[in-house]
């Protein structure tokens, strides 16, 4: 019998009998147990025998842990609010296995509440698909954390780690303490998570499509967590009612609301159409609302975070890349930025563009963006940034619209290229615009009122079509009028996930936030292409289901993680993506050691105006290496790693034909390490394209003097 053949099971009978039973890859095997009608995933291991779920309590069940193994779930709203549950709250109504695979139906055992849960297992990984139907006559809201494993130990949870996407990499170390939650997309770059300690780890993928549907009714809120404290709040959340410490845990957390059985209007006609291509009853009834979970994939590896991370890289390459057609952007390395504020209170018109540039490429850029490029409020007003929303205006204190089209000219002559500031998230509330219709395309909050992180701005709905459209429309007359190079668009890809409750907006269900992200730049890339399909576009944040439509992402990822930035965890998985980093906006921030780091790990620099006298140097240095070595910022990061002999020091190779090698010291004092190679690489100098230095390498060795702060790159020449 083929592995994959599945016998069916609807007898009560066979589910009330205890047992043990397993599906296998057979690389990795999931034992389940079930007693009573109750299903629970008892182990979870490698081939080599070693466990990850881990429990004091000796009955089977026991093993499911304290939630979780596979299923949690808590109520949000409806009946039932505030529960907290598993699957020992349903019993089986009916049940498919085979050597691999697993097939489970499941009814509440209180509310009218349906789940169906999928498990399939190859080599070492295991596939994740979960259900959830709502025949309540009530709404209902719910997180499902599916899959969720509980009491999870690779090594110890004192020293297990967490590396998330957040956004270009974050490392939360310890799994057992307070828990991190973090949406996709928002505070994730990717639907990914790796949980590792003692050389052996679990990544996370989720690969749920409906965000990429033409419609968000399958959508659901997606995020991943890690820790100890469940239930896990989002960041910036509140603790959530009944958080305690349950030892440590990972997973992946759907939420969604679901309507009222009646919303829907399903006759009983309509409930058996069709069933003549069903060989047995129908487990489960779809009246109401429903969701789907997953697939969730988990890869169970062995080595480094890198082994983990190679797997996901493969799994995310299907998602869509946009390649600009302008050959200056595949080559530009640096973004910076001025403020057209600042330029009015240096009596600086938009002709002084050419001026800017010079002071750019004092921190090794061509190229800046320009908030505040439009008239401000009131007349007379200097901060033309605050009035985000009025594009469409060029500044008269700079000089109008022909000034504007004139200076645009003139840095394209100087070999420059300029960007205009728009903002994904938010608009003035004083602005044309605003007052028009920024209440029409609001997010509002379940009570009613507007979503307002920012005070006195409208936060408009990225699902809001109407919106989007004016967006789009207005980015593609500023290309068409003033001829500028392109966009940073603000906010859209780095703020956190927000739910849309506006009645005037017709959404199947409010969890449409990632969904409209996408839409959104679909909609403003649509329509500045058919103007100039060389316009670059820009966003804050990185999210790489956004990549199909913008050219790149600015990111303040030190900043935002709090210097957890310890893992380059995007640039490994997309190396495609055109992510540049900032070096923080204050020179009280480490700039030069972050700026190293960035640079090591080829990120691409957005390099910040607030520290150019401290970063000149460094960054026009730095450029001349990208340069140099379009490797650093264009090809893959190796799976192997480069050993430093000094903890100052850094390093990283990447795939290239030859292989080039990064080092560079994150502190100030000057030092001389040895880089060892990966075992096997032929080597025998490494050369400095750049200063035309020649290293010898012995016995897979070379030693390198670095300065304090210093950045080199080395061709590897047999």
């Amino acid at each position: 019998m083929h592995s994959s053949t599945l016998t069916y099971e609807s007898s009560a009978e066979t589910f009330a009998k205890p047992e043990t039973f397993q599906i296998s890859g057979p690389g990795l095997t999931l034992t389940f147990s079930l007693s009573d009608g109750r299903l629970a995933l008892a182990q979870m291991q490698r081939e080599d025998g070693k466990t990850l779920l881990h429990c004091e309590a000796e009955d089977e069940l026991a093993h499911s842990g304290a939630v979780g193994n596979p299923l949690a779930v808590i109520v949000r709203r409806g009946p039932g609010m505030g529960q907290r549950f598993g699957l020992e709250a349903f019993r089986i109504t009916g049940m498919s296995r085979g050597e691999r695979r697993l097939l489970a139906y499941f009814d509440h055992e209180t509310l009218p509440l349906q789940f169906a849960l999928e498990v399939s297992v190859e080599g070492h990984v295991a596939s994740w698909r979960g259900q959830a139907g709502w025949n309540g006559d009530e709404t209902w809201e719910a997180d499902f954390y599916l899959p969720l494993f509980s009491r999870i130990v690779f090594d110890h949870a004192e020293t297990d780690r967490a590396i998330l996407p957040a956004n270009s990499g974050s490392v939360f170390s310890g799994l057992n303490g307070r828990a991190v939650c973090r949406t996709y997309i928002g505070n994730f770059a990717s639907p990914v998570m790796l949980a590792e300690g003692g050389g052996r780890g679990l990544a996370l993928l989720d690969d749920n499509l409906a965000d990429y549907a033409a419609e968000p009714g399958a959508c659901v809120q997606r995020a991943f967590c890690a820790g100890s404290f469940f239930p896990p709040a989002l960041e910036g959340e509140e603790r959530l009612a009944g958080e305690e410490d349950l030892g440590p845990f990972v997973g992946v957390r759907h939420t969604r609301r679901f309507r009222a059985v009646s919303e829907l209007g399903l006759t009983d006609d309509d409930m058996t159409a069709e069933n003549w291509s069903r060989t047995h009853e129908a487990p489960m009834e779809l009246r109401g609302d429903a969701a789907d979970f997953g697939p969730i994939r988990t890869y169970a590896y062995h080595g480094s975070w890198k082994a983990g991370a190679l797997w996901l890289r493969e799994r995310r390459a299907h998602v869509a890349l946009r390649r600009s057609p302008a050959q200056w952007w595949r080559n530009t390395t640096f973004v910076s930025e001025d403020m057209g504020d600042a330029m009015v209170r240096r009596n600086q018109s938009f002709h002084d563009y050419p001026t800017l540039l010079e002071n750019k490429r004092a921190i090794g850029s061509d190229v800046f963006h320009l908030p505040g490029f439009h008239d401000a409020e009131m007349l007379g007003d200097t901060h033309n940034w605050q009035n985000r929303g009025d594009y469409h205006y060029a500044a008269e204190n700079l000089g109008g619209p022909s000034a504007a089209r004139a200076g645009v000219d003139a840095v394209h002559r100087a070999g420059g290229r300029v960007f205009y500031y728009v903002e994904g998230l938010i608009l003035w509330k004083r602005s044309r615009i605003g007052k028009s219709r920024g209440r029409d395309w609001a997010l509002l909050q379940e009570d009613g009122t507007p979503y307002e992180h920012y005070k006195g701005f409208w936060h408009p709905c990225p699902a809001c079509p109407e919106w989007a459209d004016w967006l789009a429309e207005s980015c593609a007359d500023i290309v068409r009028s003033l001829g500028v190079d392109g966009f940073f668009i603000d906010s859209i890809g780095a703020t956190d996930y927000h739910r849309c409750f506006n009645p005037a907006h017709n959404h199947p269900h409010p969890d449409i936030w990632t969904w409209g992200v996408r839409d959104l730049l679909r909609r403003v890339r649509a329509a500045v292409d058919r103007v100039n399909p060389e316009t670059v576009l820009l966003i804050e944040g990185a999210a790489d289901l956004a990549r199909e439509f913008v050219d790149g992402s600015l990111s303040h990822t030190h900043d935002w993680s709090k210097d957890s930035f310890g893992v380059p965890l995007l640039r490994f998985l997309h190396p495609e993506m055109r992510v540049f980093e900032s070096w923080g906006d204050s020179p009280a921030k480490s700039p030069r050691a972050r700026h190293i780091w960035n640079a090591v790990h080829g990120h691409r620099i957005y390099a910040h105006e607030p520290a150019r006298a401290q970063m000149g140097d460094l960054a026009r240095r730095t450029r001349r290496y990208f340069d140099s070595f379009p490797e650093i910022t264009e090809a893959p990061m190796s799976v192997a790693d480069i050993e430093v002999s000094s903890p100052g020091a850094i390093a990283a190779l990447f795939e290239s034909l030859p292989p080039v090698v990064t080092v560079g010291s994150t502190s100030g004092a000057a030092c001389e390490i040895d880089l060892t190679l990966p075992l096997g690489m032929a080597a025998g100098v490494l050369f400095d394209r750049v200063t035309g230095d020649r290293v010898p390498v012995h016995a897979g060795t070379a030693r390198v003097a670095l300065e304090g702060h210093d950045f080199r790159a080395y061709e590897v020449r047999v």
